[in-house]
């Protein structure tokens, strides 16, 4: 069994036992899937589909043991995911099958890199490490950038968590659209989803007040 699914990509099946072996009690089986269900961005359908869990059960079980961050990307996730789903699929069927192949192969190294993608270690390692006015790398900004499109996070929030200013977040976007165009354009498409829910909420707040003044002066 092993020798097939070293030849070819794991099947769901395959995937669900490959899961179990990693994280044999619930709560990491469960945390491991929300991180890679974000990470990748899977719909709700496809994890159903994926670990056989019932549609209606995906959204409860993923928050169960999931951290707050977790929990916030994933409502960001479902209610604004913009990625196509065949590629998102794809994706994360060639991450678990190069996981899976890291594990089989005993390769340390390609292990603790591939899980340090879905637990953003290049990201904490950026907060922890960056010192004010250093120079950011163009690996360091893909990782800045990534954090942002993941979490669907705000410029101005991101510029408080990773400790930088407007100016180096600017650069970050700049680095990152000559060396990975994609996540480039998905961090304009996350940005441009902001700004309509920011001029969307600010309108109903004026109309709000709006007719709360006609109520007041029509009494």
């Amino acid at each position: 069994m092993e020798k097939k699914m070293n030849e070819e990509r794991l099947n769901d099946r395959q995937i669900r036992m490959f899961v179990k072996r990693i994280a044999p009690e619930e709560e990491g089986q469960l945390q491991f899937i929300a991180k890679v269900a974000l990470t990748f961005g899977l719909r709700y359908s496809q994890i159903a589909k994926i670990f056989r869990i019932p549609d209606e059960q995906v959204g409860p079980l993923l928050r169960k043991y999931s951290a707050k961050n977790i929990i916030n990307g994933l409502d960001n996730l479902y209610s604004y995911g913009f990625k196509e789903p065949d590629l998102v699929l794809n994706e994360f069927y060639d991450y678990i099958n190069n996981l899976y192949q890291a594990y089989l192969n005993r390769n340390r190294e390609d292990v603790v890199n591939l899980l340090g993608e879905i637990n953003d270690i290049a990201f904490a390692r950026f907060h922890k490490n960056h010192e004010a006015g250093a120079k950011i790398t163009p690996e360091e900004a893909v990782a800045i950038i990534k954090y942002q499109v993941k979490y669907f996070i705000t410029n101005v929030s991101l510029c408080k968590l990773a400790k930088i200013n407007n100016d180096e977040l600017k650069k970050c976007h700049e680095m990152v659209a000559q060396v990975d165009p994609v996540l480039a354009e998905d961090c304009q498409k996350i940005i441009e989803l902001q700004t309509k829910d920011n001029n969307q909420i600010e309108y109903y707040s004026k109309m709000k007040s709006v007719q709360a003044n006609i109520n007041r002066y029509s009494r």
